[in-house]
């Protein structure tokens, strides 16, 4: 019977394996810029995470207004072997007075046929037998509504799991930094 290779090297670390510096002292370079490009783009993801957790919590308040479906349409874009559809609905409303009108862009089908049924189902349930339905807008910027208020249990969901990976990324760094110091001072012994 064949045993498995173990999952841990538990000998001493070969601290040649990594490639060495033309003095022969390994860098572990790459685990240190790995970690530091993961950390920039987590941290980036995360300031947008946080921002949209924000506009959730936010919109939790914000004021409804009456809107009704102005238009609808399927823009036929790519290739045209294989063109894409790609449907919106577009629905508009008033704040103090003032007109504005936002758009709800379905998923994009390869298939015209599909695309029109997309936007059948969604003016549907917006709309049932064409009723005003509402819309949530943003007292600060009218022109931005939304069809339903944010769910803030989802955002700080994703909140939390990017916090995560930012911190893992973090981390990453700090072992690189770790393991180049401790090679450097190995090496000089």
């Amino acid at each position: 019977m064949r045993l498995a290779a173990p999952m841990f090297n538990l000998r001493k670390p070969d601290w040649n394996a990594d490639a060495p510096a033309s003095d022969g002292v390994p860098r572990y370079g790459h685990i240190f810029g790995s970690g530091a490009v993961l950390s920039v783009v987590f941290g980036v993801v995360v300031l947008y995470a946080y921002n949209a957790h924000q506009e959730n919590i936010a919109s939790q308040g914000w004021p409804a207004a009456k809107a009704n479906i102005v238009n609808t349409r399927i823009d036929a874009h790519g290739d045209s072997s294989a063109p894409a559809y790609s449907p919106s609905i577009w629905y508009g409303y008033t704040v103090n007075g003032q007109r504005y009108v936002g758009s709800l862009r379905l998923a994009e089908t390869a298939n015209e046929n599909a695309a029109k049924r997309e936007i059948s189902e969604a003016t549907e349930d917006m709309s049932p037998d064409g009723a005003e339905f509402d819309v949530y807008y943003n007292p600060k910027h009218p022109d931005g509504a939304m069809l339903h208020r944010g769910d803030v249990t989802a955002s700080l969901g994703m909140l939390v799991i990017w916090i995560a990976f930012f911190i893992g990324s973090v981390i990453l760094t700090v072992i690189g930094v770790s393991m180049a110091a401790r090679s450097r001072e190995f090496q000089s012994r």
